[in-house]
């Protein structure tokens, strides 16, 4: 006992999995806050709505939800407890 046989579980690949998500929806950069930029068109074919609730940044928590319309993609998006100025950069 105690000693393991082939691979072990490796606890921060989740971690990992998580924070690459995160950042495909919210990446520090600088000075700037980049937002969805890691959202792919192939992401948005299954028209089903993506939500980030209060998740920690240098810039205050943020919460933001896309969801898609019948023609457009609707975005809400909230900044709470900073009153750091920022830039703020969404894909085309």
């Amino acid at each position: 006992m105690g000693e393991y046989w082939g691979d072990t579980p490796h606890s921060w690949a989740s971690a990992e999995c998580v924070r690459f998500l995160r950042h495909n929806a919210v990446l520090e950069d600088n000075q700037s806050l980049r937002l969805l930029e890691g959202i792919t068109a192939a992401d948005l074919l299954e028209r089903q709505s993506f939500t980030l609730a209060h998740t920690p940044t240098r810039f205050g928590r943020v919460s933001l939800t896309l969801e898609p319309k019948e023609t457009r993609l609707a975005m809400k998006f909230i900044r709470e407890g900073s009153t750091i100025r920022l830039m703020l950069r969404l894909p085309a």
